[in-house]
């Protein structure tokens, strides 16, 4: 897993453990669970590889994913399916870095990224990527690290070599 200098972009080579297709079961519209190291879920509308086809068990992917902290969805749609594998893993966070990359108002007619903004709207804000910042935190703060509650946080973390589980259970803490 390399990061590819996008958010939260990764470039992979994963193997596919978990696929929905065909299901009867009330299964998310386009979930695998893709083994790489770390086996995470994989949510979306369409996927296809090479030939044309959805990616099925057993196929080795190669490509960029998208990772984020999110266990909601997984508790709500997957952890319930008996063949879904168990994702929810203990992690160790070694550092916490809060993004403060200088953004840009972007609109439509902007080359870079008018496929993703609907012609004749915007400015939608955007990193300007060639800016990228960040700095350490010692904790995240959601409500007071950014003014709408929406600070974009990269963890380091490494994984507790716990088994992974279907359900969370928030570690108890004490808060200073």
């Amino acid at each position: 897993m390399r990061a590819t200098g996008s958010y939260g972009d990764y470039e992979v080579t994963a193997r596919v453990v978990f696929d929905n297709i065909n299901e009867t079961r009330s299964v998310q519209k386009g979930c695998w669970v893709l083994d790489f190291g770390t086996t995470m879920a994989y949510n979306t509308h369409t996927a296809e590889i090479a030939d044309g086809r959805q990616p099925r068990v057993g196929d080795i992917l190669r490509g960029v994913v998208s990772l984020g902290v999110d266990h909601f969805d997984y508790i709500k749609s997957l952890a319930h399916v008996p063949d879904v594998p168990a994702l929810i893993y203990t992690w160790d966070v070694e550092r916490i870095e809060i993004d403060e990359t200088p953004r840009e108002a972007v609109y439509s007619d902007d080359p870079r990224f008018g496929p993703h903004i609907p012609a004749g709207e915007g400015p939608i804000s955007l990193p300007d990527l060639t800016r990228e910042q960040w700095r350490s935190l010692p904790r995240t703060r959601m409500w007071d690290d950014e003014p709408d509650g929406a600070g974009l946080y990269r963890l380091h973390c490494s994984t507790t070599g716990a088994t992974p589980t279907r359900a969370f259970t928030a570690p108890q803490r004490t808060c200073d």
